[in-house]
């Protein structure tokens, strides 16, 4: 194009055509948001309501969702876990030690 032909059209053409690219990192993270905002939003209505599991429920799919694209999100999900796994392994730990304990109290009580 020589500078005589520039026009507005001719700017206003490559103008638009060059911002219309669209980047669909950024349109997935604001359906990701969408979604899964809407989701915990609606999980913490459903809270107060008599239906409390599925609020429950649905609100920690949102938060794995948000998970999904962002990170605040993740490391939440990623702490909850560790703590239910920390929780969950002190619990078995000690079933397992009860079931030691009881095991060899009923043994010692059948030697004597």
């Amino acid at each position: 194009i020589t500078p005589h032909m520039i026009s507005i059209t001719t700017i206003a053409a490559n103008r638009c055509s060059k911002e219309s690219k669209i980047n669909w990192d950024n349109v997935r993270k604001a359906a990701v948001a969408m979604g899964g905002g809407t989701m915990v939003s609606a999980g913490a209505i459903l809270m107060v309501t008599p239906l409390h599991p599925i609020g429950h429920a649905m609100a920690i799919g949102g938060v794995g969702v948000l998970g999904t694209e962002f990170e605040l999100p993740r490391k939440a999900v990623s702490s909850a876990k560790r703590r239910w796994d920390q929780k969950r392994g002190n619990k078995i730990e000690r079933d397992e030690e009860e079931e030691r304990g009881l095991g060899d109290k009923m043994h010692n009580g059948h030697k004597t």
